[in-house]
């Protein structure tokens, strides 16, 4: 069954000398990988930097039931980035949350809302005019809602120690080493809230990004560790 669908790539291996293996999250099918003939080489006319993870496409595929492996008969960009590709801070927090969703990611059930979510997640960010260097820590939150384990916003002034194994504010901290102090708790409720992070440094952003990947790794069966968060914060100094 031949299927018109939409789709971000997110990741893309070579496979024989002409061909590559690529991951797409697409809009009606949900996460597929597919077999693209013909795409690298002289022959290919470099077509493979279509498949760049992060790169929105429309797409021709074969839908077989009970294959692993797709295939992909005709692509074309839909968008195509005017800054993300050319913007450091932007580019590096593409491939942070590319990574994310390639580790986080993996069943097969169609989910449109969360592709309609990251969909929009990478056209604002490309959009944007100034770059919020906060954007990855609320996509990341953004993100726990659509998975299945956002945090509870039960903060208020009592309740206000994060607990990351429990997922949500408590009255006092516990003194281990999944709870959050009262500073980087505020900032948890902040992103929960869709605030701006008052008065965040690099350090703490840093900080707090790491408490956020261990939520995910408390949460997330599976999830392993994250690398290009270290690439990011070097960005970010």
């Amino acid at each position: 069954m031949l299927v018109k669908t939409e789709g971000i790539v997110l990741r893309t291996i070579k496979y024989s000398e002409t061909s590559i293996i690529t991951k797409i999250f697409t809009r009606e099918l949900g996460l597929q990988s597919y077999l693209v003939k013909g795409v690298r080489g002289e022959k290919g006319k470099n077509k493979a930097v279509v498949f760049l993870p992060g790169n929105i496409l429309e797409i021709d595929v074969y839908k077989r039931n009970n294959k692993e492996l797709q295939f992909l008969k005709e692509f074309r960009f839909k968008t195509i980035y005017n800054s993300v590709t050319f913007n450091i801070i932007k580019s590096s927090m593409m491939i942070f949350m590319i990574e994310v969703l390639n580790k986080a990611l993996k069943e097969e059930e169609t989910n449109e809302s969360l592709y309609e979510f990251l969909e929009n997640t990478f056209l604002r960010l490309d959009k944007a005019e100034t770059t919020d260097l906060n954007f990855h820590l609320h996509f990341l939150i953004q993100l726990t809602a659509h998975l299945g384990f956002i945090p509870s916003e039960n903060y208020n002034d009592k309740y206000c120690f994060f607990d990351l194994s429990e997922g949500m504010f408590l009255y006092e901290a516990t003194g281990r080493f999944d709870c959050l102090d009262w500073q980087y708790s505020r900032w948890m409720h902040d992103l929960l809230t869709n605030k701006n992070l008052e008065g965040i440094k690099n350090h703490s952003r840093e900080t707090l990004l790491n408490y956020i990947l261990q939520y995910y790794s408390l949460h997330l069966p599976n999830f392993s560790d994250i690398k290009s968060h270290k690439i990011l914060h070097e960005v970010l100094r």
